[in-house]
Order: C-alpha cells, then structure tokens, then sequence
C-alpha cells in the first residue's frame, strides 16, 4: 500500500493529470488544497488555481489494513471505484438525481487511490452537531433525508424476503454482545441479556444488498441532491444492520455522549431517531429484528471505542473511558428495556 505520509503533491498531481486530461483546459495546472486523514482513509482534494479554494475532484487513498472491531476493513480503491459506479448509475436512472453518489473519474493504480468529482454540501453528522441544540427543526428533515437515501440504496437489487427465527437471532445476538464486552474486559449487566421471544416465534425478514457503513457521516446534504458516500455493497443481509448502524453512529456523536440523558439531549436524540425510522418503514414501523441487531452492534462499538481510547495517551484515557462507558451503559439501558424502540 502507498505511504501517504510520504506522497508528496507532485506525485499525486502527476498522476493525476493524464486521467483528467478530458476535465482540464490545456493551461489548467492542479494544485491540492487539502490533505484529510481519517482512520480508514486519506483524503486528497484536488482542485485549478484560478477556482479558488473549492475543489473539483477528491482522490481518496483507502486504509485496507485498517482492522476495528466493529467493522470491516476498508475496500480496495479498485473496488471502492467498481461499487461507487455501480450505485452511481443505477441512483441516477431510478431517483433521477435527487439520490447520488460523487461522480467517479478514475482510479490511479500506482498510488492505491480513486478520483472522484467534488461533492460540496453539509454532512448529517455535522447537522446533528451541537447547534442543532438551539436549532433542533433542521434535525427532522436531514434525519428523513438519510432514510430516503437508504430507500433507494436498498433497493439497487431485488430484495429477498425471509423467515427469521426471532429466538435465534436473539440467542446469537446476546452471544456476539457477551464475546465482544469479555473480550475487552468491559463491564456487564445481565438485564441487557434477557431473553424477550419465546422460542419457534418467527417474523418475515428484508435481506437486501447492504451500504456496510451507512453513518451520518455518510450521507452528504446539498440543496438538491443526497449524496451516498463509502458504499461497500458486498454483503446481503437483513436491512436493520444498515439501520442499526446509522442510529448507533448518530448517538455516538459528541453530542450525545458528552450530553448523556440531559432532558433537552435525550428529547433530540429521541425525535432524530424518530424521524429517521418513521422515514424509513413508512408506512409501517420498526421489525422486532431491530432490538437484538442492535444489543450486538452496539457491544462491538463500546469495544471498538474501549480499545481505541486505550491506546490514547495516559492524560486523556481515564476520563474519556468514563464517558464512554457512561454513554454505552445507558444505550444499552435503554435498548434493553421493554418496548423498545416503540417510544421513538
């Protein structure tokens, strides 16, 4: 894999420039306005001089060694490039542009990378930042506009529907949460274990082609157009662990851990998930399959966020692993407990 502490500019705008050949004036010269390190990727945007500081193109450098708990690790560029054009096309035939991903451009093999066009627009997880405390109203619509996305995600290849043994589900879930909690020495309580169905008790199951990383922070708001970003689109499942994994993400945000269950906190997290399962099952709501996927997912992230605290400077690791423990306990609390996620 390509250093891309090492690259320099020249490199990338080197080999960058034959595959933008057809997107460049004869006299353009490329020039790298920013440099992006994320903990799965490295982000590259790429612009003209005479265009001011917004880019035109990203290239982004995947981290495939990048290995956490609750994840898989990242695709190849290659494959990030087959799968972003894939989805590209068929969002633009079937939503007619209101639901897209960046156009994609090229991949650059001898880096490691892909290009794709710059999409400008506000994340969902900058949305649900901390001015959305005083500006709660602009929570609703990008919460429904994530689960019109995912909509039409789910719907790129032709669904499968499926007898799911809710006991066994559970069973498995409670037995995946155990492993990840004993395994990173993290506390447990059994009431977030208890079994809730009875055994031969089964319901009708999605399995749809899955996004693999459906966060806020992968979904990408402009004036006219949502924007899927990071598909992986390898796996078939039941469409809940999409589901799951935007809502446990969303509370994950800072907002929300350091805020815990303050009464103006826990009502904005209650009414963006709200908004975003109503969005989503309309006109029905939520499948029983959602609780026990959720127990699962939510003891491989404590442990993925655990493990990633512990390696953090001794100044910083013994309160941050309070918060997050305090975070996680009351999720758990809270999924545990009867009725959910009805009161949502």
């Amino acid at each position: 894999m390509h250093n891309t502490e090492l690259m320099h500019e020249t490199e990338l705008t080197a080999a960058l420039r034959p595959v933008l050949s057809g997107e460049l004036a004869a006299t353009e010269e490329l020039v790298v306005h920013e440099r992006r390190q994320r903990n799965r990727s490295t982000l590259f945007f790429v612009g003209v001089p005479d265009g001011g500081r917004r880019p035109r193109w990203v290239v982004k450098v995947p981290n495939i060694e990048r290995n956490q708990a609750d994840l898989r690790s990242p695709l190849t560029a290659e494959a990030q490039f087959h799968t972003v054009s894939r989805l590209h096309d068929y969002l633009q035939a079937r939503a007619g542009g209101r639901v897209s991903t960046p156009r994609p451009v090229a991949t650059l093999p001898s880096l490691g990378a892909w290009v794709m066009e710059f999409a400008h627009g506000r994340t969902v997880a900058d949305v649900a930042g901390p001015k959305a405390l005083v500006r709660p109203r602009t929570l609703r619509p990008a919460m429904e506009a994530a689960a019109l996305a995912l909509r039409e995600l789910h719907g790129m290849e032709e669904k499968r529907c499926v007898e799911v043994d809710l006991a066994a589900l559970e069973e498995e879930a409670v037995a995946t949460a155990r492993r990840h909690l004993s395994e990173a020495g993290l506390p447990a309580r059994e009431s977030w274990f208890r079994r809730t169905t009875t055994s031969g008790t089964s319901v009708e199951g999605r399995e749809v082609v899955l996004h693999g990383d459906w966060v806020p922070e992968n979904v990408l708001l402009s004036p006219s157009t949502i924007y899927c970003l990071d598909p992986e689109l390898t796996h078939r499942d039941l469409a809940e662990h999409d589901v799951v994994r935007f809502l446990m993400m969303l509370f994950d945000a800072p907002m929300f851990v350091i805020g815990g269950n303050a009464p103006l906190v826990h009502t904005l997290r209650s009414q963006a998930a709200g908004a975003f399962l109503s969005a989503y099952y309309a006109p029905g709501s939520p499948p029983p399959t959602l609780r026990p996927l959720m127990l699962a997912a939510l003891a491989a992230r404590w442990r993925a966020r655990h493990e990633d605290v512990a390696g953090r400077g001794a100044r910083l690791r013994t309160g941050r692993q309070a918060l997050v423990r305090r975070h996680f306990r009351s999720f758990l609390d809270e999924v545990s407990s009867p009725g959910w996620p009805v009161r949502y």
